[in-house]
């Protein structure tokens, strides 16, 4: 059986939070269909269509790089020290210099082999520390400080970019109490 485009495409979002009005209203529909109707037809018809559409609407099909190569062993240190070091605060020249490579080049290729720059790359690696934190029921201002922000806003800022929601709703949707 021949598969269509929709499954073999590799389609990615290119922002966290989308603000379409026509999709939170069929999201909000979505979800009373699902709390409230026994019909599994119904149910499963309506999700599917939902998610082609949001597929549709607010997709992209990731280009297929034919330059693409395995990660050097060069990238794969700089990658490791990030994902053991998320909130150090290091310079692109002092990871250059980690691998002998030049501050430019190491920026192109690390973003060629991983998809994102180094410092967008940390930032993530930070926001994840930091949900990991919150749910332990750290106080934001620890979590922002321990994850290498320079401060509770800065913080925010980044948490609400990625996430959609402020950390204090993040922490309050999880069940933790802010303190």
């Amino acid at each position: 059986m021949k598969k269509n485009n929709i499954e073999r495409a590799d389609y990615h979002f290119t922002e966290a939070v989308v603000y379409d009005e026509h999709m939170a209203n069929m999201l909000q529909l979505g979800f009373t269909t699902l709390s409230t109707s026994g019909n599994r037809l119904l149910r499963e018809t309506l999700i599917y269509s939902i998610l082609i559409k949001l597929v549709a609407r607010h997709s992209k099909v990731r280009p297929e790089n034919p330059f693409s190569v395995a990660a050097t062993p060069q990238m794969l240190l700089v990658k490791q020290f990030l994902d053991a070091q998320p909130q150090a605060n290091v310079s692109l020249v002092e990871l250059a210099n980690l691998v002998n490579l030049n501050p430019c080049y190491l920026l192109r290729q690390f973003q060629r082999h991983f998809g994102l720059p180094p410092h967008t790359y940390q930032i993530q690696l930070r926001l994840r520390l930091a949900k990991q934190l919150i749910s332990q029921g750290a106080s934001l201002l620890d979590v922002a400080l321990e994850c290498g922000f320079h401060d509770q806003s800065h913080f925010s800022r980044h948490f609400k970019k990625t996430l959609g929601v402020t950390p204090g709703k993040y922490a309050k949707a999880i069940g933790n109490i802010i303190r």
